[in-house]
Protein backbone atom coordinates (compact mmCIF):
# COMPACT_ATOMS: atom_id res chain seq x y z
CA UNK A 1 0.00 0.00 0.00
CA UNK A 2 2.64 2.09 0.60
CA UNK A 3 4.01 1.95 -3.01
CA UNK A 4 1.06 2.98 -4.02
CA UNK A 5 0.38 5.81 -2.34
CA UNK A 6 4.36 7.03 -3.37
CA UNK A 7 3.58 6.09 -6.55
CA UNK A 8 0.14 8.48 -6.44
CA UNK A 9 1.95 11.18 -4.91
CA UNK A 10 4.72 11.59 -7.91
CA UNK A 11 1.99 11.19 -9.90
CA UNK A 12 -0.04 14.71 -8.61
CA UNK A 13 3.06 16.35 -8.84
CA UNK A 14 3.92 15.75 -12.70
CA UNK A 15 0.10 16.40 -12.98
CA UNK A 16 -0.78 12.27 -13.94
CA UNK A 17 2.14 11.77 -16.68
CA UNK A 18 4.57 9.98 -13.94
CA UNK A 19 1.76 6.62 -14.68
CA UNK A 20 -0.27 7.63 -17.80
CA UNK A 21 1.70 10.16 -19.90
CA UNK A 22 3.77 10.12 -23.06
CA UNK A 23 7.02 8.56 -22.70
CA UNK A 24 9.54 11.14 -22.54
CA UNK A 25 13.18 11.24 -21.03
CA UNK A 26 11.87 12.98 -18.13
CA UNK A 27 9.15 10.18 -17.14
CA UNK A 28 11.85 7.71 -17.53
CA UNK A 29 14.24 9.09 -15.19
CA UNK A 30 11.37 9.11 -12.51
CA UNK A 31 10.70 6.03 -13.16
CA UNK A 32 13.56 4.39 -12.78
CA UNK A 33 14.34 6.18 -9.18
CA UNK A 34 10.49 5.03 -8.21
CA UNK A 35 11.50 1.60 -9.64
CA UNK A 36 14.80 1.81 -7.91
CA UNK A 37 12.91 3.03 -4.34
CA UNK A 38 10.30 0.34 -5.07
CA UNK A 39 12.69 -3.03 -5.53
CA UNK A 40 11.29 -3.64 -9.05
CA UNK A 41 14.13 -5.03 -10.56
CA UNK A 42 12.90 -5.76 -14.35
CA UNK A 43 11.15 -1.94 -14.24
CA UNK A 44 14.28 -0.49 -13.15
CA UNK A 45 16.46 -2.29 -15.94
CA UNK A 46 14.05 -1.16 -18.49
CA UNK A 47 14.56 2.03 -17.72
CA UNK A 48 18.05 2.10 -17.65
CA UNK A 49 18.20 0.48 -20.91
CA UNK A 50 16.22 4.19 -22.05
CA UNK A 51 18.59 6.59 -20.77
CA UNK A 52 20.60 8.21 -23.20
CA UNK A 53 23.43 10.37 -23.04
CA UNK A 54 22.23 13.55 -21.36
CA UNK A 55 23.94 14.98 -18.64
CA UNK A 56 20.34 15.09 -16.86
CA UNK A 57 20.03 11.24 -17.66
CA UNK A 58 23.29 10.14 -16.70
CA UNK A 59 22.99 12.12 -13.47
CA UNK A 60 20.37 9.79 -12.44
CA UNK A 61 22.10 6.92 -13.46
CA UNK A 62 24.96 7.70 -11.13
CA UNK A 63 22.37 8.94 -7.99
CA UNK A 64 21.28 5.05 -8.65
CA UNK A 65 24.50 3.49 -8.97
CA UNK A 66 25.23 5.43 -5.92
CA UNK A 67 22.15 4.86 -3.76
CA UNK A 68 23.02 0.63 -5.13
CA UNK A 69 26.29 1.41 -2.89
CA UNK A 70 27.93 0.98 -6.37
CA UNK A 71 30.62 3.69 -5.82
CA UNK A 72 33.18 3.22 -8.42
CA UNK A 73 30.66 3.30 -11.45
CA UNK A 74 29.14 6.29 -9.38
CA UNK A 75 32.35 8.42 -9.04
CA UNK A 76 32.85 7.07 -12.59
CA UNK A 77 29.69 8.54 -14.51
CA UNK A 78 30.07 11.86 -12.36
CA UNK A 79 33.86 12.18 -13.26
CA UNK A 80 32.89 11.48 -17.18
CA UNK A 81 30.32 14.30 -16.97
CA UNK A 82 32.59 16.80 -15.15
CA UNK A 83 35.41 16.32 -18.17
CA UNK A 84 33.42 16.45 -20.77
CA UNK A 85 31.60 19.71 -19.06
CA UNK A 86 34.85 21.64 -18.70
Amino acid sequence: MEQWCQICFLSSIFGGAFISGRHSALRNRLMLHAAHKLGDVAMKERCMKALDSSIQDQMSLAAVRFAERDYGDAVNIYSHILSKNK
